[in-house]
């Protein structure tokens, strides 16, 4: 992957991608340098190899349900029904 971030939060994912050894950044300072990385992601095996010990570990992972209790933990266990559901949906 090459992360090409400019804006709020892609920043960090593109830290954290290059971190787990998944993808190059390039700065917008430096859009010239594309090409280069492209090559480079494509060309280096260890780019696909570190992708696919990552897609390992979140392949069975339920964001969403991760992402809730994550949520519910950080309010200090919150009522778990505090908006009614939708009629209709999952009846």
């Amino acid at each position: 992957m090459v992360c090409l971030p400019h804006l709020h939060d892609q920043f960090d994912n593109a830290a954290r991608c290059r971190r787990l050894g998944v993808s190059v950044t390039v700065s917008r300072k430096r859009l010239a340098a594309i090409g280069g990385a492209v090559e480079r992601v494509t060309g280096d095996p260890s780019f696909s190899e570190a992708a696919t010990r990552v897609r390992k570990i979140i392949v069975n992972e339920d964001g969403a349900v991760r992402a809730a209790e994550t949520l519910e933990r950080a309010l200090g266990e919150a009522p778990r029904r505090r908006v009614q559901p939708v009629r209709g949906v999952g009846e």
